[in-house]
């Protein structure tokens, strides 16, 4: 991977490739030029030298099964079937990859992989309330709710969330009146360009997205700064959460709440499938189409119609609220609330230092116990000795009786008494 990462930089300023990456998104370049540098640094070549070396094949008329261009990407196919790549991957890397040589008028091979006829993304299931409920009770941090919630709520794409510092989320947060509920209620705003299209666009997030947001920034990050990302790799760093270590935060998911599929299959929780879930909740909820797709960050298909929608930031809150609660995911069991945080943390500190307490006590009565247990010893010990210089004092009168039971003992007390007074 890493490689791989310093291949994109090595290639990114080279003529054919800049050229070729004019005018892309910012998503869409980083996804071409990943699967450029991969194909380069499997074949050990720069993009230049590969458009010399195929334009040549083509100049001195030599077979297509001949070619160079031929044997570099049965060697990528190779490649990609024992990297264990679906299907999906091989294939829209291997389209990235054939539009860098189209765009130099270089024609490229079929593939020679058997087309295997996956399955279609939107034949799905799609999403429940009760299933986001399941993932959420899987979800083991703050962290992992907050961003479910977040797409579930706002129906933005997990890219384009993932580029939200602290900041923006402070900034947006905005008390507004609900009509439905009769109370003041919490929301946050966001105004950003869509990283995919760059179209500008208004979205917003419910009360419980924020709330699971404000709990991910007290309880699982260290002292954030307001130009940090909002939601970074882990607690105590800066770096910003990137695409695919979202994805695979969706993988665990799924395996969590025993969703997993084969490779090659869609899985049934992903950053599109949470989309989905707010687009079609808000289109049984009946919201205006120009507003749902406006805050989903789409074009309008009419092209008239998305040119006479001037989308008002006020207007496009109110009906957001009048409209939340149909993504609202209600009661879910959280791992704990603000209020129980702060009691059992206070019980643990009391409990944590009565158990020092204790154990410094029991460790002074030992040891007070040892004492009298060791004196107590010397005691006996003492009293032993005197009864046994007594016993065997040859002056001390005994009974017959006494020397008929003990005569045998006496004799062997006398031979080994020095001995028996050390142990």
């Amino acid at each position: 991977m890493t490689g791989i990462k310093n291949k994109t930089l090595e290639i990114k300023d080279i003529y054919v490739v800049n050229s070729w990456l004019r005018g892309l998104s910012p998503n869409s370049e980083r996804a071409y030029l990943y699967a450029l540098a991969d194909f380069c640094t499997l074949n050990k070549l720069n993009p230049e030298e590969m458009l010399k070396i195929a334009y040549n094949d083509i100049t001195e008329r030599t077979p297509p099964w001949e070619c160079q261009i031929t044997k570099w990407f049965d060697k990528y196919e190779e490649y990609s079937i024992k990297a264990n790549r679906s299907p999906g991957t091989f294939k829209t890397r291997r389209t990235n990859i054939k539009n860098f040589f189209h765009s130099h008028d270089i024609p490229t091979p079929r593939s020679k992989r058997k087309r295997i006829r996956g399955e279609n993304p939107n034949d799905r299931k799609g999403l429940s309330k009760s299933d986001i409920r399941t993932l959420l009770g899987v979800a083991k941090s703050w962290k992992v709710k907050a961003l479910i919630l977040f797409e579930a709520s706002s129906g933005i794409s997990g890219d384009d969330i993932l580029r939200f510092t602290v900041d923006d989320f402070n900034k947006g947060l905005t008390k507004v009146y609900d009509k439905n509920t009769r109370k003041e209620r919490t929301i946050c705003r966001f105004t950003l360009k869509r990283g995919k299209t760059t179209k500008e666009f208004t979205t917003f997030i419910s009360e419980e997205t924020v709330k699971a947001i404000q709990n991910y920034l007290k309880l699982e990050r260290v002292d954030p700064t307001p130009s940090d990302p909002l939601f970074t790799t882990r607690k105590k760093t800066k770096r910003s959460l990137r695409v695919q270590g979202l994805m695979g935060i969706y993988r665990r998911l799924n395996k969590f709440a025993g969703w997993e599929t084969e490779n090659g299959r869609y899985n049934k929780a992903t950053s599109h499938m949470l989309r989905k879930f707010f687009n079609t909740q808000m289109i049984n909820a009946g919201m205006p189409e120009e507003i749902r797709e406006h805050l989903m960050g789409h074009a309008i298909d009419n092209k008239i119609r998305d040119a006479y929608f001037l989308s008002n930031p006020d207007e496009l809150q109110r009906v957001y609220v009048q409209y939340m609660d149909k993504v609202a995911i209600g009661p879910t069991k959280p791992p704990i609330n603000m209020t129980e945080f702060t009691e059992i943390k206070t019980g643990y500190e009391l409990s944590r230092s009565e158990n020092l307490k204790l154990k410094k006590e029991i460790k002074e009565l030992n040891s007070n116990i040892d004492k009298k247990v060791e004196k107590s010893i010397e005691e006996h010990m003492s009293a032993y000795n005197d009864i046994l210089d007594l016993i065997l004092d040859p002056t001390t009168k005994k009974s017959p009786e006494f020397e008929k039971t003990f005569g045998k003992k006496l004799e062997f007390l006398k031979k080994h008494k020095n001995a028996i007074l050390k142990s």
